[in-house]
């Protein structure tokens, strides 16, 4: 037998077992309330149709109406003459309505909109089912009394009657629903009837327990007091709580159980709701963590290609340059003379050119290597790397007559020594290079140790730049200034951040035009280490 036919045979006997169950329990009405001339009562047994239908549907709710959950008032109200072919019918299809709206839900699923919850279809059904026992009801109770029971006489009914009616049906009507809602949310129930998980259903199924569990205390609290406090009779606590109850006792105790019961429901479905909402959250985010991989990975492809390509262009070209420079100096060995002035001129310009297409290819070539070379992450000596970024700058220091002051403790960083060396013989030259005229440059290194990371200062005393270009001078071929004044390749900065990057770092500049720059760089710190010198120049002299 296959999974599917073995479910429907599944719920067949038990929509069977349950419309037999409901027929006996029938019997046993539940007193809710008691009141002078009329009693309030729950016929316990309707449950049983309801939980099925609401769990699986019209049809199998049906079923179970028919084996029984909805046919014992037939006996129960056979003293209603000819109305009881109205007053019983009704109940089969109170189960049948809340059956089609419960497969109606379920299809629609998430766009079911409020007013297609039970508790608003059953107001419908409530107008109409009860306008039944105002004109149907009370018109099939004149034609009594039947010729199956002479004995019922009565065929009148009051209005004040069906006012009780309609209100007593109003609320069981509700009470039942609740508690099939309440039931229906629990996890035990939800297998039992083969209901997929819900969220937050372990919560639900906790809080609408210890509600439940409070609407009893409450009953056994209201029984002591009342039975030590205010009862005369000389029945025992045990049947002053179970049995003899009066009717106003009844109906407060009842009370209390159905506001607890509406509590934990109300409780639970926020706690589902908030459960819900997080689980959203949580789908939302890995939805974004998936994105952001994507995006990332696509980032880093394309990155890949353009580095290829400058790396493949910036190479192609040198063998042209090269030919084309090598030609230059040739015309420039055995023809110069041969040109006027402006010829000369034109010609120089030329070779000034191919210079500084040679110089920018090279840059191109550095900067696109930065991202092809493996990194080792290691601790790294930032005395050993400025001593290095100060010998490779010692003719520019000396042409300069420039200053460069350390600090007596230099920390050690994690990183790549060659990319951390890159950065700093860049940021060294740029403060040489960009130094106000007439005055030497002076440059003060220092260091901020924030949190498990160490900032590194490079300040000088140069011409300094303009806000809007603080974040502009670190794309790649930006440049502030003319060849004639600050000859350049717009390309140092760009590899500064992008050497900073890779190491997981960052870097930025804090300036002011005629007051000096800052450039500020983040690495992961590893140990201190320590250096002797307070400062170093270099002149000619050194």
């Amino acid at each position: 037998m296959v999974p599917g036919n073995y479910r429907i045979t599944t719920k067949v006997m038990v929509s069977i077992l349950f419309g037999l169950s409901a027929f006996i329990l029938n019997f046993h009405a539940i007193n809710f309330a008691q009141f002078v001339e009329f009693k309030a009562s729950i016929l316990l047994g309707l449950l049983f149709p309801l939980l099925i239908s609401l769990a699986w549907g019209w049809r199998f709710g049906l079923l179970s109406a028919l084996a029984g959950g909805c046919q014992s008032m037939w006996w129960l109200w056979r003293t209603d003459g000819y109305g009881v072919f109205y007053a019983v019918p009704v109940f089969t299809l109170w189960i049948l309505w809340h059956g089609i709206w419960a497969d109606y839900r379920k299809n629609k699923g998430p766009a079911v909109k409020w007013y297609h919850s039970m508790y608003v279809v059953e107001l419908i059904f409530r107008i109409f089912s009860e306008a039944g026992f105002y004109t149907i009801f009370r018109w099939l109770v004149s034609f009594n009394p039947p010729p199956w029971n002479p004995d019922i006489i009565w065929n009148h009914v009051s209005y004040s009657w069906i006012h009780f009616v309609v209100i007593k049906h109003l609320v069981t009507a509700y009470i039942l629903m609740l508690i099939a809602h309440v039931l229906l949310n629990i996890g035990p129930f939800r297998k039992f009837f083969m209901m997929p998980h819900k969220p937050g259903q372990k919560s639900t199924t906790f809080v609408v327990s210890a509600f439940l569990l409070l609407g009893i205390f409450l009953w056994i609290i209201d029984s002591v007091v009342v039975h030590y406090a205010f009862s005369q009779s000389t029945d025992s606590l045990l049947t002053a709580i179970t049995s003899n109850i009066s009717p106003r006792d009844l109906f407060v105790r009842n009370l209390f159980l159905l506001v607890c019961l509406v509590s934990g429901l109300l409780v639970s479905r926020f706690l589902a709701e908030r459960h819900a909402a997080n689980q959203k959250i949580r789908e939302l985010n890995r939805d974004l963590e998936l994105r952001v991989h994507q995006r990332t990975v696509q980032l880093e492809e394309t990155n890949k290609e353009l580095e290829d390509f400058v790396y493949s262009v910036s190479h192609d070209l040198r063998a042209p340059l090269r030919s084309i420079s090598g030609f230059a100096e040739i015309i420039n060995r055995r023809h110069k003379s041969f040109l006027n002035e402006e010829g000369q001129h034109y010609f120089d310009n030329i070779v000034k050119a191919g210079r500084q297409m040679g110089d920018l290819i090279d840059d191109l070539l550095k900067f696109s290597r930065l991202g092809r070379k493996a990194i080792t992450s290691e601790n790294v000596s930032l005395d050993d790397v400025f001593k290095t970024a100060i010998k490779t700058l010692s003719d520019e220091i000396q042409k300069t007559d420039g200053r460069i002051n350390l600090p007596e403790q230099i920390p050690d960083i994690q990183g790549d020594v060659t990319l951390t060396t890159h950065i700093f013989i860049n940021l060294l030259e740029n403060a040489l290079k960009y130094h106000q005229p007439n005055l030497p440059p002076v440059i003060n290194v220092s260091f901020e140790m924030k949190n498990q990371d160490v900032v590194v200062s490079v300040a000088d005393n140069g011409i300094g730049i303009a806000p809007e270009y603080h974040e502009k001078i670190f794309n790649i071929f930006q440049r502030l200034h003319s060849q004639e004044d600050y000859p350049g390749t717009g390309i140092g900065l760009a590899s500064v951040k992008k050497a900073a990057h890779i190491m997981g770092g960052r870097v930025w500049v804090e300036s002011e035009p005629g007051k000096g720059s800052v450039f500020k760089i983040r690495f992961l710190t590893a140990t201190t280490a320590q250096t002797g010198k307070a400062g170093i120049r270099l002149n000619i002299d050194d």
